[in-house]
């Protein structure tokens, strides 16, 4: 049973995809007291695929937070926005500090934003 475990896990590993192992119950063979276990490895998923559509995501978010920020009358003009799995981080600077809460309150309107992480400045503060 050790080796059918290790022998799955390294087939999983070596080859990207996932295990699944279940207890089943069997007559004992002689010298047999364990009992039997079915694995199988399942082909990894299309990892490119997931990667890419997760890329193009989060650049879908990018521009709707970006046009937010720049319709509500901010001046995106040295704002960068990054997003990651729908949290998006605010980096740059703005002229004044009111703009800096504006740009967060744009940011965290739009759809998909699940948080927003404000690393805004005022200008001639440094980035």
């Amino acid at each position: 049973m050790k080796n059918l475990c290790l022998v799955a896990t390294l087939a999983a590993t070596l080859g990207g995809g996932t295990i699944e192992m279940s207890s089943a119950q069997s007559t004992p063979q002689a010298g047999d007291d364990s009992p039997a276990v079915k694995a199988s490895v399942s082909e990894p998923s299309n990892i490119a695929a997931t990667g890419k559509a997760n890329h193009a995501a989060n650049r879908k978010l990018e521009n709707a937070v970006r046009k937010a920020i720049k319709g509500g009358g901010v001046d995106a003009s040295d704002l960068n926005v990054v997003a990651r799995s729908g949290t998006v981080t605010l980096t740059g600077s703005v002229a004044d500090g009111d703009q800096i809460d504006l740009a967060s309150q744009r940011a965290q309107s739009v759809d998909g934003v699940a948080a927003v992480v404000n690393r805004l400045v005022t200008k001639g503060t440094g980035n």
